[in-house]
């Protein structure tokens, strides 16, 4: 798998995913967000399988689901 361009995580996971095993029904989010309304703090869990893989954070709910689909490909890559 080649280094996924910082700004696209959630592909490279998608792709790893559909790859491996045909789809990606086993890669479900969690989300939530703190903070006032103009600038929220948003919070990302990635679960595979129901077991979270990797945690995110962000100025965007897109921000915060790229740094946790970061966390699953490192975590990903350092079990083969």
């Amino acid at each position: 798998m080649s280094a996924p361009r910082p700004d696209h995580y959630r592909m490279h996971l998608n792709n790893y995913l559909q790859q491996r095993y045909g789809h990606t029904q086993f890669l479900t989010w969690e989300h939530s967000h703190q903070g006032p309304l103009h600038q929220p703090m948003w919070f990302s869990t990635a679960y595979l399988e129901g077991i979270p893989w990797g945690n995110g954070q962000g100025p965007s709910r897109g921000a915060a689901m790229e740094m946790a689909a970061s966390e699953v490909l490192r975590a990903l890559a350092t079990r083969r």
